[in-house]
């Protein structure tokens, strides 16, 4: 599961740091022109599982996470 993963989605929101305290959320970005917000997760190798928390969304929230 160890890799870096391009997180997208439509809306912005901080993404709080995940329980597993080797993931780091780095290049986060929003660009208001497109509603888009992406950032990339670091998943250390050997990891099992992780969760990610966004809050202070906006609009009607985030969409399309891929």
């Amino acid at each position: 599961m160890g890799g870096i993963y391009l997180l997208y989605a439509n809306g912005n929101a901080e993404i709080s740091e995940p329980i597993d305290r080797g993931t780091q959320i780095t290049n986060k970005i929003y660009d208001a022109t497109t509603n888009t917000l992406t950032a990339l997760v670091n998943v250390p190798q050997n990891t099992t599982q992780i969760m990610l928390s966004f809050r202070n969304t906006t609009g009607p929230g985030l969409q399309n996470i891929s």
